[in-house]
């Protein structure tokens, strides 16, 4: 219907005007029409759904990648008058205690309907590149993790039905041994549900399989361990982001564009560094013009594309010439662990050098349960000769004599004299002893400082 617009006449009382009801009709009608259409939008709300990059063509552009992998995956629908999120989540092991996952987010553009592979019914929509917005990419830890151990050729499923059951709350990571091989999977379930033996059931569509190392997980690896040298000024393009950019000539300075041929999209991100005399100029769009940031040279330095027209360009200052936090993982065998108080175990980190020690900062640990739990209740981390320990794990923790798998993380001891001037750290036990058949990870954030 057209609006139905009403005759008020040209001065006040005019006869030639409509009656107060006839106007009164116009006015129902047309507000009766608006709320029609206001109720079949429904709510504005985020509707998300998560999907794997497995069996797509790890050769395609990254939105050609996720078009593929929407189009191939189950049968699933984006509701009436909501914005349609798919997100993608790549495992990020940066040590062997600290699980993240990359979130890379992405806006379809179509409106509702059911998408995805329907068998050749013809009745789901196919998308392509041109569907997609990627919206950005953060950083995300798990809220919730469930372990299913070694479950032979067991269909994760079918363990998952059979086990203990969870409750599902937030990112929820599924992990297990597959015929030999570690499995990482994202849970897409209903939010607060018990699932598992006596619950609700699963199936193979519950889990998104990240584990694909050939798509574009595999290219942003490459992209971060293979970076870009340039030996002179740069202005920065679609190609460098998710990587490293090293400026190797002398006072060099890279320019970000947000007015380049080929839009840089919002939610990208690169480290930059410059590695020779005269440090590295960064000039960069912000909300209300540009910006200039100065650093020394070796200092690394983040740029994220947080906004159109904006970027958030950080120093993370880990120059040599400055102290900076360095992060070292390791392991410790069953051996290692029930002769540690004898034979303390070397740290294979090197010497700080001259007139330097070390200054711990945090410690994190996980006891990797084998068939029979240790005794010995106390691990120290200290540097070689000193009299306080850096970190120390005692019986209050109940960590070292675990009977199933157990995570710990603790921050500096206060202790007396715990620097000693250019010596290694170990790890030393409370004791020695003869049971237990695990073994013990640890990763360790560190300083190295001048001797105080």
């Amino acid at each position: 219907m057209a609006q139905q617009n009403i005759d008020h006449g040209g001065f006040i009382d005019d006869p030639s005007a409509e009656s107060v009801y006839a106007a009164m009709v116009k006015i129902e009608a047309n507000f009766t029409e608006l709320y029609s259409l206001v109720s079949s939008v429904g709510d504005v709300d985020i509707h998300e759904t998560p999907f794997s990059m497995v069996g797509v063509d790890p050769d395609a552009s990254e939105l050609s990648q996720v078009a593929e992998a929407l189009n191939i995956k189950p049968v699933w629908t984006s509701p009436l008058g909501h914005l349609n999120v798919v997100s993608l989540y790549i495992p990020y092991y940066p040590g062997t205690l600290t699980p993240y996952f990359y979130r890379h987010f992405y806006a379809v553009k179509l409106g509702a309907g059911s998408y995805g592979d329907d068998g050749g019914l013809g009745e789901t929509q196919e998308l392509g590149r041109q569907h997609l917005i990627k919206l950005g990419v953060e950083i995300n830890e798990p809220d919730t993790e469930v372990d299913y151990g070694d479950i032979g050729t067991t269909d994760i499923w079918t363990a998952v039905n059979a086990g203990s059951p969870f409750t599902k709350e937030g990112l929820t990571i599924i992990t297990a041994i597959e015929d030999s091989v570690q499995k990482v999977y994202v849970f897409d379930g209903e939010e607060d549900t018990l699932y598992g033996s006596g619950e609700t059931a699963t199936t193979i569509d519950n889990f998104i399989d990240v584990n694909d190392g050939e798509t574009l997980n595999a290219q942003l690896d490459e992209k971060a361990s293979n970076p870009t040298s340039y030996p002179a000024d740069r202005t920065v393009t679609i190609d460098d982001m998710f990587r490293m950019v090293i400026m190797t000539g002398s006072g060099p300075i890279l320019t970000i564009d947000e007015f380049a041929d080929e839009p840089i999209p919002v939610g990208s991100w690169f480290f930059a560094q410059g590695t020779a005399t005269g440090g590295l100029k960064i000039t960069y769009p912000i909300t209300d013009g540009s910006d200039t940031l100065l650093v020394n040279s070796k200092d690394l330095v983040y740029c994220y594309h947080r906004a159109e027209d904006e970027w958030v360009v950080r120093k993370l200052g880990i120059s040599p010439e400055e102290k900076s936090i360095r992060t070292h993982s390791w392991s410790l065998t069953a051996a290692q662990i029930k002769g540690g108080n004898t034979t303390p175990i070397t740290i294979s980190i090197p010497a700080p050098g001259a007139g330097k020690t070390f200054q711990g900062v945090f410690l994190r640990a996980k006891n990797n349960y084998g068939t029979a739990a240790f005794t010995n209740t106390g691990l120290w981390v200290r540097q070689i000769g000193a009299t306080g320990n850096m970190f120390q794990i005692d019986a209050l923790d109940n960590f070292i004599d675990a009977t199933a798998d157990k995570r710990i993380q603790c921050a500096i001891e206060d202790k007396s004299d715990p620097f000693v001037e250019n010596v290694q750290m170990e790890v030393a036990m409370q004791s020695d002893e003869a049971t237990g058949d695990g073994s013990i990870d640890l990763e360790m954030d560190y300083y190295i400082v001048d001797m105080p």
